[in-house]
């Protein structure tokens, strides 16, 4: 249970990760495109 219980908080972590890292990249484009 706990090593499952691991697992998931690890994925968690990273597709937050992965999310915050795509909407930054968006926000930078959306800048270029502006400017």
């Amino acid at each position: 249970m706990s090593a499952l219980a691991n697992q998931s908080i690890v994925l968690a972590s990273t597709e937050v990760r992965m999310s915050a890292l795509a909407s930054q990249s968006i926000v930078r484009a959306d800048a270029e495109v502006s400017a």
